[in-house]
C-alpha cells in the first residue's frame, strides 16, 4: 500500500503513534464539506503526511527531522 501524499510504501507493522505508521487522509478535509464515508474521499497516508496537510493550508511542510529516532516508539 502506498501512500497517497508521497507515494512510497506504508511499513503496516508500525504502529500508532509512529510518524510513518498508516493513516486514513481525506482527500477533501472534513471542515471543508468532505464525506467521512464516501470511499472516494478516503485514501492512505503515512501519519506524518497526513499531520502535516491537516497542519498547513498552503502545504508548508513542519519540520520533523528531530521526531524520528533509531528506538522503537
Amino acid at each position: 500500500m502506498l501512500c497517497a501524499l508521497c507515494d512510497q510504501a506504508i511499513d503496516l507493522t508500525l504502529a500508532y503513534p509512529h510518524p510513518y505508521s498508516f493513516s486514513v487522509d481525506h482527500t477533501l478535509a472534513l471542515v471543508r464539506g468532505g464525506d467521512p464515508y464516501a470511499q472516494s474521499n478516503l485514501e492512505p497516508a503515512h501519519l506524518i503526511h497526513n499531520i502535516q496537510k491537516s497542519a498547513s493550508a498552503n502545504w508548508h511542510l513542519i519540520d520533523t527531522s528531530n521526531w524520528i529516532t533509531d528506538e522503537d516508539p
